[in-house]
């Protein structure tokens, strides 16, 4: 199974497909399905223990966060 972190960043940070970040990983598609929903499970125990929820964290967040997009970056360019 590829990397939680790497999966999470490819997939949010640079709004990548499920195919972009398999074939970019070198996994299948299922493997980062997997990785993915063991993220998601990491993340709702840790509410857990401290008594929130994926609700009560989304709620917590600016209006509008969760709705931007950052714009995909290429990959090994430097700013120019």
């Amino acid at each position: 199974m590829p990397g939680i972190r790497k999966t999470v960043i490819a997939r949010n940070e640079y709004a990548m497909s499920l195919e972009e970040v398999a074939a970019t990983l070198g996994v299948t598609q299922q493997a980062v399905q997997q990785t993915e929903k063991s993220a998601l499970r990491k993340c709702r125990r840790l509410l857990a223990n401290r008594g929130l929820s994926i609700r009560d964290f989304f709620a917590a967040m600016p209006i509008g966060h969760h709705d931007m997009k950052r714009q995909r970056r290429p990959h090994g360019k430097g700013t120019e």
